[in-house]
């Protein structure tokens, strides 16, 4: 038995997403340019937010591994200095990247390299293993969230087969 499983199905998976108008569901697709981040009310998740389309802003997913390609780093100074001041977490730190594929289950990943984020502790992303700052060069060509961590190759076809 395999410890995670596809979510996407034909390049695109469903959510049930709250919203003010009760329960909804919202599609993520493959090569959707989104904002991920950690779920602050769901923390074994991430979510998904689209950066395109008639969804723009809007969460349309949520998943506990999602991989992405080219990703970028994206903190709002101002917003991570509301934190520090009112102690009152909010979505300001995200990586952006093209949606590759989301899972739910457990996977390994100890040899790649973790990176994290924590306002109370640095301004930026920064590597588990010594804490130095993630600066654009060192990010690779996917991104894999998982746990509280994001994750650092350049392949990825021996995580998932």
């Amino acid at each position: 038995m395999c410890p995670f499983q596809p979510l996407m199905e034909n390049d695109s998976f469903n959510s049930k997403i709250k919203s003010n108008k009760g329960e909804i569901e919202r599609a993520s697709k493959k090569d959707d340019i989104v904002d991920v981040y950690r779920n602050l009310n769901k923390p074994s998740f991430f979510s998904i937010r689209q950066v395109k389309n008639e969804l723009k802003g809007k969460v349309s997913g949520y998943a506990n591994i999602i991989v992405m390609e080219n990703p970028l780093i994206k903190i709002s100074e101002t917003s991570r200095l509301r934190v520090l001041r009112d102690k009152r977490k909010n979505v300001h730190a995200f990586i952006r990247g093209r949606l590759h594929s989301a899972y739910s289950g457990s996977i390994q990943l100890n040899t790649l390299q973790s990176i994290t984020y924590n306002p109370y502790k640095m301004g930026s992303f920064y590597f588990c293993e010594n804490n130095e700052e993630v600066v654009p060069n060192d990010l690779l060509k996917y991104a894999v969230f998982y746990g509280s961590n994001v994750y650092l190759t350049d392949d990825i076809s021996g995580i998932f087969h």
